[in-house]
């Protein structure tokens, strides 16, 4: 499989991505602006959309109105997914996954941890497989290939 990575913002691109036949597969990382034309672009293109967030309020607050000013009035399909979770509080997460039921928006069935090996492979440039110490059963299995 050929991979092209390609930094683009330009609303204009982002809204015929999926239309041109150079990409079978288009995945869009964008931040979550409210208003920013170029996630709007790449809502109404989206065939399907995966709205990562941290399981904070505040973020929580941000997803809600995303969710709802773009993505239902769009109709675009999508699912939530919990980031950056710290997999020593399950309480944390257990409220976190119940406020999404009680909201009833769809979320996936799995979460992302955040562990210190992440933030240390960012602040030494390499990826989290070569960091030194102790790490996760979990994180040691990822290969790239």
């Amino acid at each position: 499989m050929d991979l092209n990575l390609k930094v683009e913002d330009n609303p204009k691109f982002l809204e015929k991505i999926y239309q041109t036949s150079d990409y079978g597969l288009a995945i869009v990382d964008i931040p979550p602006a409210l208003r920013s034309e170029s996630l709007k672009a790449v809502i109404i293109s989206a065939d399907y959309l995966i709205l990562p967030t941290p399981p904070t309020p505040m973020d929580f607050t941000t997803l809600i109105e995303t969710v709802c000013i773009m993505v239902v009035l769009l109709r675009t399909a999508y699912r939530v997914l919990l980031t950056k979770v710290d997999s020593r509080s399950l309480k944390e997460i257990s409220e976190a996954q119940n406020t999404l039921l009680e909201l009833k928006l769809p979320t996936c069935h799995t979460f992302i941890c955040q562990y210190k090996a992440h933030e240390r492979a960012v602040l030494e440039g390499a990826p989290v497989r070569e960091q030194r110490g102790k790490i996760p059963k979990q994180l040691r299995r990822i290969t790239v290939g």
